[in-house]
């Protein structure tokens, strides 16, 4: 296939889903609002891994600014994955685990959170870091519930899905 047999495939399939949206403008508001859901998610992680990354900058624990970035982008990638505003809703169900992971880590570290506690007035940074990871089990559990619970959230992500793969045959057929 030559690159301009390849530009006007593209150019079809754009008007494709540009049509799929018009006339299905309620499946168009749901994949852009999981568009931006996953978003404001990957910038709250990487603000967590700015705030981290300054914050062991600032206590001299550099191994530890090593990791946080290696953590930064698995998790984007997850997020990546997970939450594709064109996929179906079934991956979202990865967010509960998710969340019951985080939730798992917040008790079993809440013990050294609070002997923390009075560190915070010094170090500012740290109270903003604590609460971060605080809340990250409860806006992934929150996430996973908006997600999947709702009927219709669950068949406009199906609508969407059905057709992100029947455009996926179209261009497989078509070379």
């Amino acid at each position: 296939m030559t690159k301009q047999e390849r530009e006007m495939q593209r150019s079809q399939l754009l008007l494709e889903k540009e049509l799929f949206y018009k006339n299905h403008p309620e499946v168009s508001r749901w994949v852009k609002t999981k568009r931006l859901l996953r978003n404001l998610l990957l910038a709250f992680w990487v603000l967590h891994a700015v705030f981290s990354l300054v914050f062991f900058t600032q206590m001299e624990l550099l191994d530890s600014g090593n990791m946080e970035v290696f953590k930064l982008m698995m998790q984007l990638f997850w997020i990546s994955v997970f939450l594709n505003p064109e996929g179906g809703w079934k991956m979202n169900i990865i967010f509960y685990v998710w969340a019951l992971s985080n939730f798992g880590l917040l008790v079993m570290n809440a013990s050294d959170m609070i002997d923390m506690l009075p560190y915070v007035p010094q170090k500012p940074l740290l109270g903003v870091i604590m609460f971060m990871e605080a809340v990250i089990p409860f806006l992934l559990l929150a996430l996973a519930l908006y997600l999947t619970v709702p009927a219709k959230h669950r068949a406009m992500s199906e609508q969407s899905e059905n057709f992100a793969k029947e455009t996926v045959q179209k261009m497989k057929k078509s070379k």
